[in-house]
């Protein structure tokens, strides 16, 4: 695969600048790099946090009981490539089978992100949404906690609804749960935000709660 800057590519995306002081990166829509150096006596933390904008991740489930996921080309290493310092980006890059999520835009609240980007993602209009829970990635380096909404899409739509143009996905498929924890356990659905998301789902399901 051939890698190529941005600045040179002639795609219009926000760029991540330099910050002030303890702020080293600041994007206007993938948020802040911010470095904590702190002690107190429950904790001693030297690290950088990525602090960013709420969003939320969507979990559509269709009239048949099918989740939905899209399929993006993510920059994560290839199986077996993995290497430490990052010296060779030839080896990044791999499709990646996810649930949609996204970054909220001016004004949005998340239930209202969880209906656009799943709409958006998956081409059909989502119906109603209900909050599920909440994930941090990652709680090292990630402040925040990011709802989990299961929304229930419109089966019966025959359009397709534009998707977001900065938004490259590959492919969309609705699957059964059966379907699912064969990706799971296959190794074709690997994203923690998903995996984190599809437990949460899971917890309800087992606790006898769904759409009612």
């Amino acid at each position: 695969m051939e890698y190529k800057k941005l600045s040179e590519s002639g795609i219009e995306k926000p760029k991540w600048v330099q910050g002030d002081e303890d702020q080293a990166l600041f994007n206007p829509q993938f948020g802040e790099i911010v470095r904590i150096g702190v002690v107190t006596e429950k904790f001693s933390y030297d690290a950088f946090l990525h602090n960013e904008p709420i969003g939320a991740v969507t979990i559509p489930v269709n009239k048949e009981g099918k989740l939905g996921f899209i399929t993006a080309f993510r920059p994560t290493f290839q199986p077996g490539k993995e290497h430490f310092p990052l010296t060779d980006t030839s080896v990044l890059g791999r499709e990646s089978l996810e649930l949609p999520r996204g970054f909220p835009i001016k004004g949005e609240r998340s239930d209202q992100t969880a209906k656009r980007e799943g709409s958006e993602e998956l081409g059909s209009p989502i119906i109603s949404v209900r909050q599920l829970g909440l994930v941090t990635p990652n709680t090292t380096f990630h402040p925040h906690q990011i709802p989990v909404f299961l929304c229930e899409v419109d089966s019966d739509f025959k359009g397709d609804i534009p998707g977001d143009v900065n938004e490259k996905i590959l492919g969309k498929i609705f699957l059964t749960p059966e379907e699912v924890k064969n990706r799971v356990v296959g190794g074709e659905i690997y994203c923690g935000f998903t995996l984190a998301a599809l437990g949460i789902w899971l917890m309800r399901v087992l606790g006898g709660e769904f759409f009612k």
